[in-house]
């Protein structure tokens, strides 16, 4: 009879763990409860509290039995690809990142509740740190460590996009170019580690007071808990309002955060949106190269800083939502698909770089900008990477892929 038993909580496991994974690919993480486990997996609510305590122990339990280890192999695989330039290493990460149905996109979602989800973080920082201590294990030098950083961050960034369905395959070969150029015999210089830029503190003042004051309440709130916990209760005593008042600017919660979502990520991202001041008879080529460069790698260590953790909190959060939802989805698209092309045509018209490869090079940055800001969330220690080791290179493969 034990034996029956334990073959029963065996195969029950395994139920539960398939329904979660679908649960966690459809619904996202904020969303998975005990009842709806149950139904999914056909059996009772009591079955999943004998495993579960509560939805974030399942998360534990989807992380360690059918994530953990695809991610583990999709990091290892993508940094064999990047630094060796494996052809076996190159598929499987091509494979994985055109695969909607795998383990790994629900895994983005993972990561990024894992920020701000104890129990979660509890099991999967220490993962993280583990599989990039290996990756790094047997490197001992100080400037391969930063390259390798960074191409993990790369390799992180391209799957958050392909989560949500915004990231074109040919990037990835344009990366490996990356890749090339970074590892060959070279050191960077070409200009001195710049500071971190400024940023702006994030606001929207759009003339409309009530409205303005709901969107950067909703703003605060999100950044600290996700949009499944922003309530329309927590909203409205971040903006000083009564919850009244924000069904009196938006008929629908969906409809608040779909406008929350455009005017948000518009703030956040327009500070890319124009690398340069316009350019006069006495600037040549290379001094707008070398302001493009210092330009984007202050802005990212800027970014990556203690001080800018609520920047980066909302770009995370709305990329998870974006998963589940259709209108932040297409609203994220929108701002994204604006300001890529805004800092293409600048790239284009500054540098001459041919308006295809412009926009693919802003592309790779803002998903590998994306890697090092959730890695930095998770980890810490991305502040202080040496971001040349990338943007150097991406400089020197505009120029030669230009006609």
């Amino acid at each position: 009879m034990p034996s029956r038993r334990r073959a029963d909580a065996a195969r029950n496991d395994e139920l539960f763990l398939d329904a979660g994974l679908e649960l966690l690919r459809e619904r996202g993480p904020d969303r998975i409860a005990a009842l709806e486990l149950a139904r999914s997996a056909g059996l009772t609510t009591g079955a999943v509290y004998a495993r579960y305590e509560n939805p974030a122990e399942i998360m534990v339990g989807l992380w360690q039995h059918r994530i953990a280890t695809p991610m583990r192999m999709f990091l290892e695989n993508s940094l064999e690809a990047l630094i060796d330039d494996s052809d076996t290493a190159r598929a499987s990460v091509t494979r994985a990142l055109a695969n909607p149905s795998g383990p790994l996109r629900p895994g983005v979602s993972m990561l990024i509740a894992a920020t701000r989800v104890p129990e979660l973080a509890e099991i999967v920082r220490p993962d993280l740190e583990s599989w990039i201590a290996d990756l790094e294990i047997e490197v001992d030098s100080g400037e391969e460590r930063q390259k390798q950083k960074v191409f993990v961050a790369a390799a992180l960034g391209c799957l958050m996009f392909a989560t949500v369905d915004m990231f074109d395959h040919d990037d990835w070969t344009f990366l490996r170019r990356i890749a090339e150029a970074a590892n060959s015999d070279r050191t960077v210089g070409r200009f001195p580690l710049p500071e971190p830029a400024p940023l702006a503190d994030l606001g929207i003042e759009t003339g409309e007071p009530v409205r303005d004051a709901i969107v950067n309440g909703a703003a605060r709130v999100i950044a600290n808990g996700g949009i499944e916990r922003a309530t329309t209760q927590r909203i409205a005593r971040a903006a000083g309002l009564q919850p009244n008042e924000i069904f009196s600017v938006y008929r629908t919660r969906s409809e608040l955060f779909a406008d929350v979502a455009k005017n948000v990520l518009d703030d956040i991202l327009s500070g890319g949106r124009s690398i340069t001041r316009p350019r006069t008879d006495h600037d040549d080529t290379s001094t707008w190269q070398e302001r493009f460069l210092v330009g984007k790698v202050s802005e990212y260590r800027s970014l990556l800083q203690p001080i800018h953790s609520e920047n980066r909190r909302l770009r995370l959060e709305f990329l998870l939502a974006a998963c589940h939802d259709d209108s932040i989805s297409t609203a994220m698209h929108q701002v994204d698909q604006e300001v890529n092309r805004a800092v293409a045509r600048d790239l284009d018209t500054v540098l001459g770089i041919d308006s295809s490869i412009a926009l693919r090079t802003v592309r790779l940055v803002r998903t590998s900008g994306f890697g090092a800001l959730l890695l930095e969330e998770l980890l810490g220690g991305y502040a202080e990477l040496d971001l040349r080791y990338f943007f150097e290179p991406i400089v020197e493969t505009m120029e030669e892929s230009s006609p």
